[in-house]
């Protein structure tokens, strides 16, 4: 377990290792390039960091590290934060969560969703 959260940590902090073991992978931050945008929200969510650990000082919590939309919300109203600082904030989140959530599918457009209400496929009717 010490072994696997040292090769975490150097995976998910910025450093030469780190760098050469991605140097052969393409990572520029296109819409479909998944790990470039992987990329992108790993730098955003370093430079927002501070504006999360401002928070926690301020108000005298740990928070967990997500629902940083929440957290912008309540450094504003707190006004431990500007808007744009909380902007910011909440930018990271979605990319955050759009990174992350790449299996969340809407239930309708499943295949158990469609039988539930009744609707057939067309590929299964044309058979």
């Amino acid at each position: 377990d010490k072994l696997e959260h040292k090769l975490a940590h150097l995976l998910q902090v910025p450093s030469e290792t780190r760098n050469r073991l991605a140097n052969y992978i393409y990572l520029k931050n296109e819409p479909l390039n998944l790990v470039g945008r992987q990329e992108q929200t790993l730098k955003d969510i370093l430079e927002v960091e501070p504006l999360f650990d401002k928070v926690c000082r301020e108000k005298g919590v740990k928070l967990p590290f997500f629902q940083l939309d929440k957290v912008a919300q309540m450094g504003l109203e707190a006004g431990i934060l500007s808007q744009a600082e909380a902007d910011k904030l909440a930018a990271v989140e979605k990319a955050r969560l759009d990174v992350i959530n790449v299996d969340d599918f809407d239930p309708a457009d499943l295949v158990a969703g469609k039988v539930a209400r009744g609707e057939s496929d067309k590929k299964a009717d044309a058979a």
